[in-house]
């Protein structure tokens, strides 16, 4: 940058102006990222064999629990099936002794309570008279506190129940998922369209692929599950960044094509990787689209902050010196500084707060004689004195 004084006397300048304008400006804050998940399912077994048959096509609709196919298993898939399904049985025992387990404790603590009562009735009853009135009362201050802490021991016992209870749903869960993995007859896990069938009748399904890919894929079947977004912020924008901020996506490999979302979740504990610090924030797309796919590249637009019908000029109109901001305008042919109030401030545009009326003219930058062009972005500047401009 060179800093050019326009006080010479063969310097002819000429101005680019720009109209006040009525609109909307919207701020918002750039990131890129990828696509999480779409909104297909990969429907896997971990049965072997030999396919048997397959109930649907290609592009086909079908509901959740529609039959897909039909596995005729090997003997190994057979006692893989037996073995999952008493685990599933253990597993809702489990379910059942916890909820039994938690009705004992309720009780526990009921009967803490009752003793509690009883205790304190004693000790605050009829003493009567006794020749041993210091032992007798110590007797029962030391029931009381017995009590007391009884009731404590058993409403903790009482509070751990519930944790239990979601720790054997939680394997009974996860058992059951083992059992449909051992199932000869494929069912839909969702509704949706299927796609990629990779399996046809007579082929035959190896427990190789089976182990090290943890179930072999037969095809995918794309729901209503909108896609989710993960973007990168960087550490000055993320304080900006709220839930349910609406965005504008762009995917490299869809150059042509634009989607909506909203943010749904903000990572405030973020990362660093080589000295740079980003915060993962998740968008939620309001479509999806065939073309898409998981891990594809991502830019989104999140706006932060819009206002409507306000008054704005290009973000060049805007100076500032001496601690006061202006525009430079024209009158009787003369240029002459007007101080401005201004407000949400982008790339495109400077809110006019006050100072301005819609339909001015502002001056936004010059051009001197050479082609040099003076302005051109909003500019500081220094003490007062020379008439000085920044030259880019």
């Amino acid at each position: 940058m060179v800093w050019r004084s326009l006080r010479g006397k063969n310097q002819e300048p000429t101005y680019t102006t720009a109209t006040v304008e009525r609109g909307t400006i919207v701020a918002t804050v750039s990131a890129s990222g990828n696509l999480l998940q779409t909104n297909t399912f990969t429907v896997t077994t971990s049965v072997t064999g030999v396919v048997k048959d397959i109930f649907i096509q290609d592009g086909e609709v079908v509901e959740k629990g529609q039959k897909l196919l039909e596995i005729e298993p090997d003997q190994s898939s057979k006692e893989a099936q037996v073995k999952a399904w008493t685990s599933y049985l253990t597993a809702k025992d489990a379910v059942a002794s916890a909820n039994q387990n938690k009705l004992t404790l309720e009780k526990g603590v009921r009967d803490a309570e009752s003793k509690l009562i009883d205790t304190q009735e004693d000790f605050n009853g009829d003493w009567g008279s006794t020749e041993f009135w210091d032992a007798e009362r110590r007797k029962r201050w030391e029931d009381l506190k017995s009590a007391e802490i009884s009731l404590e021991i058993a409403k903790q016992k009482y509070a751990q129940a519930d944790e239990a209870i979601t720790k054997a749903q939680s394997g009974l869960d996860s058992a059951w998922l083992s059992y449909q993995q051992t199932l000869s007859t494929v069912t839909a896990p969702q509704a949706g369209k299927v796609s990629g069938i990779l399996v046809a009748p007579g082929m035959v399904l190896s427990s190789a692929i089976s182990e090290t890919s943890g179930g072999q894929k037969l095809m995918t079947i794309a729901g209503e599950a909108k896609p989710l977004l993960s973007v990168a912020v960087n550490e000055i924008d993320i304080g900006k960044i709220v839930t349910n901020q609406r965005a504008t996506v762009t995917f490299n490999s869809l150059a042509d094509k634009t989607f909506t979302g909203k943010v749904v979740g903000v990572d405030r504990t973020g990362s660093s990787t080589q000295g740079v610090v980003s915060y993962p924030v998740l968008i939620q797309l309001d479509t999806g689209a065939e073309q898409l796919f998981p891990n594809m590249s991502a830019t989104a637009e999140i706006i932060v902050e819009a206002k409507e019908n306000v008054l704005w000029v290009p973000p060049a109109a805007i100076r500032t010196q001496g601690g006061q901001t202006f525009v430079r305008i024209f009158i009787n042919g003369k240029i002459q500084r007007k101080p401005v109030e201004v407000g949400l401030e982008t790339a495109d545009c400077v809110e006019i707060l006050s100072g301005l009326s819609e339909g001015e003219t502002v001056i936004v930058s010059e051009q001197v004689t050479g082609g040099q062009t003076i302005g051109g972005q909003r500019t500081t500047f220094g003490g007062e004195g020379g008439f000085m401009r920044m030259v880019r």
